[in-house]
């Protein structure tokens, strides 16, 4: 859903019992990008990053990319192997994934673990929805069976795509402008995670263009 010009109370849970207050407004970083601050991101109960974070609202991203360390320690915790041809992690398609919660502006928003787990046509092959994402630096291979590599880069080829396409977003990142002016949305210092549609579909997301702000509430299920 797309509401232009203003947000839909109705779509809040917390609308009817709190009004203003169920959207929790947090300033940009940068006006250039939706480049917002977090407090925190935790993988069940350990905390993969703290401190200078901020994340890309990004509307075009169906998955989450995240700094390589962070992704890594969340992927080797469940086993994962790491096939270079998709960028992502292979994991065990019976694995227990935990939850993913974001905290932003005090407010923490959690992506279910049985959401965080993409399976092939087949059914054979899984991989974790999260993705090693390094502004300005390469990611390290790690070893897998090179018959595994062709059979699995074969059957999920849109994911592939999709690391083209955050690839183009971390392009356009280094060059975009105001006007005429080129700018550096990333402030020095910050690691910053791509935050896609696996993200924003179970948080209502208000972007205030004018305020140069995100609000966040919490999304009312159908």
């Amino acid at each position: 859903e797309l509401t232009l010009g203003g947000y839909d109370e109705s779509r809040m849970l917390d609308f009817p019992s709190k009004g203003e207050d169920a959207i929790n407004w947090v300033d940009l970083l940068s006006p250039a990008y939706w480049l917002t601050p977090m407090d925190s991101i935790k993988f069940g109960d350990s905390t993969v990053a703290s401190g200078k974070i901020g994340g890309i609202m990004d509307t075009g991203t169906s998955l989450i990319y995240g700094p390589q360390e962070s992704i890594m320690t969340m992927a080797l915790q469940l086993n994962g192997q790491f096939v270079p041809q998709v960028q992502l992690f292979m994991i065990e398609c019976n694995v227990e994934i935990p939850d993913l919660t974001f905290k932003i502006g005090g407010g923490e928003y959690t992506i279910p673990g049985t959401e965080l787990m993409i399976q092939d046509d087949s059914g054979m092959y899984c991989f974790l929805s999260l993705a090693m994402m390094d502004f300005g630096e390469g990611i390290a291979d790690a070893e897998l069976d090179t018959d595994q590599e062709q059979e699995q880069g074969e059957r999920i080829m849109n994911e592939e795509e999709e690391q083209v396409v955050a690839e183009e977003v971390v392009q356009d990142i280094k060059t975009k402008t105001i006007g005429d002016k080129p700018v550096t949305p990333i402030p020095s210092g910050y690691d910053i995670w791509l935050v896609g549609d696996l993200f924003l579909r179970h948080t209502y997301t208000i972007f205030d263009f004018g305020e140069e702000r995100v609000g966040f509430a919490t999304l009312k299920k159908d």
